[in-house]
């Protein structure tokens, strides 16, 4: 049997107004039982974050392996993987500070198009994968 835990995980995204323009995207994976989801999203729209999704339930397994967040998006070709991000076990595992489970990723604007649906792949374990779909706000 394996050890196991709930949590919930939210994304949200943040304007970039540089030369080349671009967003980023935050993946924040947050303890269910412990953590309060409501004062992550204070902080973080403080900051000037826009929330996409909110409070998507996620396994995190107690298996020592790190979990993997890859950003997918659909292309004329099929689809395809922009950029993969590693979230250490221990950080996922332990009641770290809020906020500190979480993988950012930049999008830029050749990808920005539109009504385009973007994909994260969230895999811990070799039989258990989970995806969830979004789109830029």
């Amino acid at each position: 049997s394996k050890t196991s835990k709930k949590m919930v995980c939210s994304i949200y995204c943040q304007d970039q107004l540089t030369e080349k323009r671009f967003v980023r995207v935050k993946l924040f994976f947050v303890n269910a039982l412990f953590d309060s989801v409501e004062a992550l999203d204070t902080m973080l729209v403080s900051e000037g974050l826009t929330c996409i999704e909110r409070n998507i339930p996620v396994m995190c397994y107690g298996n020592q392996n790190d979990m993997k967040v890859s950003l997918l998006m659909d292309s004329d070709e099929g689809r395809i993987s922009i950029s993969t991000q590693t979230i250490p076990f221990a950080t996922l595992w332990r009641v770290t500070r809020i906020g500190q489970a979480r993988a950012v990723f930049d999008l830029y604007a050749d990808v920005l198009q539109v009504d385009r649906v973007f994909t994260f792949k969230i895999n811990q374990c070799e039989d258990d994968s989970q995806e969830i779909e979004f789109m830029l706000p």
